[in-house]
């Protein structure tokens, strides 16, 4: 067992270093667009060697006219040369801007859609292990800086191949020269290896700094109203104050280093032009340098040693890259390292296909649902569910009820898949269901959580969520009590709900968000105190629509005495525990706890008809 575990951990570093590997990262996304990429390294390279071309025709030119140059060279066939080159040089570099956007785009798209693909496979509350404001900026930053890297190296690939060129033509020319000109390349590379640690380091506080900003920007805009409620502006605003100059200050430390670096870079260069001169100066005096050979130095001793800032930038991005990557394989949370980068469809110059519903199959409609032994504990609180057992048969109009704070939600969702249990078994149709958060899906079963969410969408988007054509949307309306508002509504099913169903009532947004599990006619329908914005009638109206539909089955949180009275079975919930099962008459006569509830719901505001 012992060996097996460190086999596992083993397998998962193994992953992890992978994921973080750039040399890794950068092959996948160039097999993924090796045409593109192929097509933007030749335009960088063809754009680059044409910077070379005007060095080599400048030297022809002034040995023509000190008639130094070897015979057949004419002034007007080095200018014919020289235009060519420029335009070459021109049309290549349109080709570089046009494949270096498309390039960019196409592998921010797959790192952005298989990111968002492992979100949605996560359990509901372990879908992003950040704020959203984080996790945007993770999508946002992180997902460029990696891809940016990439097309980059093509970049620099040409203009390695320039150097290449220049190097090549003042080596011939003279070798002891142009070794003054190198030698800066090669404490570029020296530098810029031993300030690998730091460059991570401060790429790394400044991302994070950046994200808790984001992050709590994206908290307050969604708890204006109960921040004004409460009076806090001031102590908010002090409060993103001190994140603002937290991250300021990494910002600061991670500019100030490149910007040092890069400087660093570009000098060392200027110091070789500087040695380079000096010594040209006194070739010339002798008369073994020419006036051609003068110009092609001149020309492309600026270039040539422009290429020690691009190195050091190089590999300074390589580990700013590492870190991104580090920080998009957290949010990966634990998917196989090749996941990341894997090759999927990302449709950007196609349509991209219609929904497909999932086809039923026998085992998808509902004989039994078992629930054994459930646990789940809140780490913050210690607070959850513990010992949970019970089950809902076909047909079975299943209630949770409880006091504030009994656990009933956590009980769903942990039941759901969308909290890790710590230990239980939940069994479908008999068969033990190991990913309940991939399983509990329809057609098997849909959920509606106590504060639904809806899109800034029409309420026909919001409802079929891309589901191809609307021919069961009028039964789910209906079936939700929902036909007469929409006949209500000024543009009918095309009305936009607004930032999160603003345009809407409380009820209306629960209504929505029951049509649309209704839309898909799941074999169990799970609802979290959906009737509590609903008035009377209209959540009499519901549960009557529901008993309608053929079979229904439904496992619902509720304190209402209409689920209440309706119920086959309730499960009264006291402090994480399930204190009593049965009927409500039976629980009545015998369950201290459930008469303690009805005695509320009497007092309650509420009157049947």
């Amino acid at each position: 067992m012992k060996e097996d575990a460190i086999k596992s951990r083993n397998a998962e570093s193994s992953q992890t270093a992978k994921s973080r590997n750039v040399t890794y990262a950068v092959g996948q996304m160039v097999r993924y667009a090796p045409g593109l990429f192929l097509l933007h390294w030749l335009a960088c390279v063809l754009s680059w060697a044409m910077f070379a071309a005007p060095g080599l025709l400048i030297r022809r030119f002034f040995d023509v006219l000190s008639h130094k140059a070897p015979a057949g060279w004419t002034v007007e066939g080095v200018v014919i040369l020289f235009l060519i080159a420029v335009f070459v040089q021109v049309a290549s570099g349109m080709v570089v801007a046009g494949t270096t956007s498309s390039a960019n785009m196409t592998v921010r798209a797959l790192l952005r859609r298989n990111l968002f693909a492992r979100v949605l496979e996560r359990p509901g509350a372990q879908a992003v292990p950040y704020s959203s404001g984080e996790a945007v900026s993770r999508f946002r930053d992180d997902v460029n800086e990696v891809t940016g890297f990439v097309t980059g190296l093509n970049f620099f690939s040409g203009q390695l191949a320039f150097a290449l060129i220049g190097i090549g033509a003042m080596v011939s020319i003279s070798f002891e020269l142009t070794a003054v000109i190198i030698l800066p390349l090669v404490a570029v590379v020296l530098i810029a290896q031993q300030a690998t640690d730091r460059i991570k380091k401060y790429r790394r506080l400044s991302r994070e700094a950046a994200g808790r900003v984001t992050g709590a920007i994206g908290e307050v805009f969604g708890a204006v109203q109960a921040i004004q409620v409460a009076g806090e502006e001031e102590s908010v605003i002090a409060h993103l104050e001190v994140l603002g100059r937290e991250r300021q200050k990494y910002a600061l430390q991670d500019t100030l280093f490149s910007r040092i670096a890069e400087s660093l870079y570009l000098n060392l260069g200027n110091l070789g032009i500087g040695a380079v001169l000096l010594l040209v100066a006194q070739a010339m005096r002798v008369e073994t340098f020419t006036v051609g050979d003068f110009a092609l130095f001149s020309y492309y001793m600026t270039w040539v040693t422009g290429t020690t800032s691009s190195i050091g930038s190089t590999l300074g991005g390589a580990k700013q890259s590492g870190v991104a990557l580090e920080r998009l394989s957290v949010l990966m949370q634990g998917a196989p390292a090749e996941a990341l980068m894997a090759h999927k469809p990302t449709y950007l110059k196609r349509p991209v296909p219609a929904a497909v519903p999932p086809k039923r199959t026998v085992q998808d409609a509902i004989t039994v649902l078992e629930a054994e032994n459930l646990r789940f504990e809140f780490a913050s609180s210690g607070r959850g569910i513990a010992g949970a057992t019970f089950t809902v048969a076909r047909g079975e109009f299943v209630v949770v009820t409880g006091r504030i704070g009994s656990g009933k939600t956590t009980l769903l969702r942990t039941l759901l898949g969308l909290l890790p249990a710590a230990e239980g078994t939940v069994r479908w149709n008999g068969v033990p269901v190991d990913d309940r958060a991939a399983f509990f899906v329809p057609p098997r079963v849909a959920y509606t959580p106590q504060v639904p969410t809806v899109f800034s969408d029409s309420v026909r988007d919001n409802i079929l969520l891309g589901l191809p054509g609307d021919s069961n949307i009028a039964s789910a309306l209906e079936s939700a009590a929902l036909s007469r508002d929409i006949a209500g509504m000024p543009e009918g099913l095309e009305t936009t709900v607004g930032r999160r169903g603003m345009r809407l009532s409380g009820g209306q947004v629960q209504r929505v968000a029951a049509a649309r599990m209704f839309v898909r006619e799941p074999a169990l329908l799970v609802f979290d105190d959906l009737s509590s914005a609903l008035d009377v009638e209209t959540e009499k109206s519901l549960w009557e629509n529901v008993f309608r539909r053929p079979d229904a089955t439904c496992l619902v949180v509720s304190h209402r005495r209409a689920a209440l009275r309706r119920a086959d079975k309730i499960l009264v919930l006291k402090e994480g525990r399930i204190e009593a099962i049965g009927t409500l008459p039976e629980l009545l006569e015998g369950c201290e706890e459930m008469q303690r509830l009805w005695q509320e719901a009497v007092a309650a505001p509420e009157v049947l008809a």
